[in-house]
C-alpha cells in the first residue's frame, strides 16, 4: 500500500515540476516584453499586448474544430466543423456553442435539420484581423494564416532600427509564436 502512495507522490511531483518548468519558460519569454512596461514610449502597447496575450491563453484550445449540432425538434445530431457551419449556415449567428458535462461542444438548434439554415451562397469567411505587437499601438492587418503573417512581420520588424529593449521583446514574441502557435489578435 505504501509503495502505491509513494508512486503517486512521485507522479504528482513530476507533474508539478513539469508545470513549474512550463510556467518558468513562459515567464522567461514574457520578461523582455514586461521590460517594455518601464519605458513610457512602449508602456501602452506592451500593456495592450500582455492583456491580449493573457486573454488568448485563457481561451487557448477552447474553440472546437468541430461541434455536435443537436436538434431540439428531433433526436437528430450531426458532427460538423465550425468552419463549415460559419461558411454554409447562419446557425452560429443564431445559437451559441455550449460545452456539455463531458467536455464536448454542442450547438442546440430549434430546427428539425441543420440544413434548413443553409445560406444561398457560401459566405466568405475571410476576415481581416489585426495583429498586435508589444512595441507599437499600430494594427497590422492580415487576411489569413496568422502565424506566417506574424513571423514575416516580426522578421521585418527585427531588421528595423529598434532599441535593444524592443528587439528582445520581439524575439520573445517570435519564440512564443513558434513554440505555442499563440498569436495576439486585437479586437477592433
Amino acid at each position: 500500500m505504501w509503495q502505491h502512495t509513494a508512486v503517486l507522490m512521485v507522479i504528482d511531483l513530476f507533474a508539478s515540476l513539469k508545470l513549474l518548468m512550463q510556467q518558468f519558460t513562459v515567464t522567461q519569454w514574457l520578461k523582455p516584453i514586461r521590460a517594455l512596461l518601464d519605458d513610457p514610449m512602449y508602456e501602452d502597447a506592451a500593456t495592450q499586448w500582455l492583456a491580449i496575450f493573457e486573454a488568448e491563453v485563457k481561451v487557448l484550445r477552447t474553440m472546437p474544430k468541430s461541434v455536435t449540432v443537436r436538434s431540439l425538434g428531433s433526436n437528430n445530431q450531426w458532427t460538423i466543423s465550425v468552419f463549415a457551419l460559419r461558411r454554409d449556415t447562419d446557425l452560429l449567428d443564431l445559437y451559441d456553442i455550449t460545452e456539455n458535462q463531458q467536455g464536448q461542444f454542442e450547438l442546440w438548434i430549434d430546427e428539425v435539420h441543420w440544413r434548413n439554415r443553409l445560406v444561398d451562397e457560401k459566405r466568405t469567411v475571410k476576415v481581416i484581423q489585426h495583429l498586435c505587437l508589444p512595441h507599437s499601438q499600430m494594427d497590422f492587418p492580415f487576411e489569413h494564416q496568422a502565424k506566417p503573417a506574424l513571423l514575416k512581420m516580426l522578421k521585418r520588424e527585427l531588421n528595423s532600427n529598434h532599441s535593444q529593449l524592443v528587439i528582445e521583446a520581439l524575439k520573445s514574441v517570435k519564440e512564443v509564436t513558434e513554440q505555442t502557435g499563440l498569436i495576439c489578435v486585437k479586437d477592433l
